[in-house]
């Protein structure tokens, strides 16, 4: 049921698993009282940590997709998943949390990380920083290139495709 469903994830649960009686199963195992999601998300959570483990650095890669709760105060405050990540990861294995421009947010970098725990966003705010340029646009135009990387960029509505070439700048 599981290879159906994510083999065809945008297909409808009667088109992905392929007959009716493949359907009626994998609506029978969601109903039954047995099937707990804490125990399947504890399931994978694990066996998710002991690959971890096989490394000395992982890359945490965050999606930004946020469900506004705030009709439901019951329901946990975001962030939770950065937290969660951090305290299922062992201690002893380097991090980096990886996030588009949606992360880039005052909350998650005041979050408290874990030592060898770093984050890579790609920043939409020119905040400050610890540089002597003061803002974050100055420091990355100040610091000098360590290569560059050329991309095709597909074809968007009135712009035909082209090539662009990107140079790699990075500092703390």
């Amino acid at each position: 049921m599981a290879d159906d469903l994510s083999f065809q994830p945008t297909e409808s649960v009667a088109t992905a698993c392929g007959d009716w009686a493949a359907t009626k199963a994998a609506y029978n195992f969601w109903k039954s009282p047995k099937i707990k999601p804490d125990a399947m998300r504890a399931a994978h959570q694990y066996s998710t940590v002991e690959r971890v483990k096989q490394h000395d650095l992982v890359l945490a890669i965050q999606d930004t997709t946020e469900l506004n709760f705030t009709a439901h105060t019951s329901k946990k405050a975001r962030l939770t998943a950065e937290v969660a990540t951090q305290s299922a990861i062992p201690p002893e294995i380097q991090a980096v949390t990886v996030a588009d421009r949606e992360a880039d947010i005052y909350e998650l970098f005041a979050l408290r990380r874990p030592q060898g725990w770093h984050l890579l966003i790609r920043a939409t705010h020119n905040r400050r920083v610890n540089h002597s340029a003061k803002y974050l646009d100055d420091a990355i135009n100040q610091t000098p290139g360590c290569g560059q990387l050329t991309v095709e960029v597909p074809r968007a509505f009135s712009r035909p495709p082209r090539q662009a070439t990107l140079t790699i700048r990075h500092t703390t």
